[in-house]
């Protein structure tokens, strides 16, 4: 077994079998891990009781890559961060149209510019 490459996201091996092999990677089968060998995906199997990345291989040779890769959660996570950021930047800058509006205007004007900044203000309920 060679190591063709490493970093914190991926592993990349390659294995020369005479016979079957069973590979205990120290790498805990978490989700988001995705298994390849040879170019075709494999489902990620555990050991018990530690849970970390189990290969059984064939003899011969092998060429094993182990990605982590998104999940639904985290592409969901990421997607509602991203709106949080969006509505935040947009409150801001209502926020700052209402107090502009506050500062000129006048006489009664000024009451209800006064009002709707409060409104822009308060968080939903």
């Amino acid at each position: 077994m060679r190591e063709l490459g490493r970093d914190s996201t991926s592993l990349h091996l390659a294995v020369d079998a005479a016979g079957p092999v069973h590979l205990l990677l120290h790498t805990a089968a978490f989700p988001g891990w995705q298994l390849e060998v040879d170019g075709k995906p494999r489902p990620l199997v555990g050991s018990s009781p530690e849970d970390l990345v189990v290969v059984d291989l064939d003899g011969g040779s092998h060429e094993l890559w182990l990605r982590f890769g998104p999940t639904p959660l985290r592409t969901a996570s990421a997607a509602l961060s991203a709106l949080s950021v969006l509505l935040l930047l947009a409150g801001g800058h209502a926020a700052g149209a209402a107090s502009r509006a506050v500062r000129h205007a006048r006489g009664p004007n000024r009451l209800v510019a006064s009002m709707m900044q409060v409104v822009i203000s308060l968080p939903p309920p």
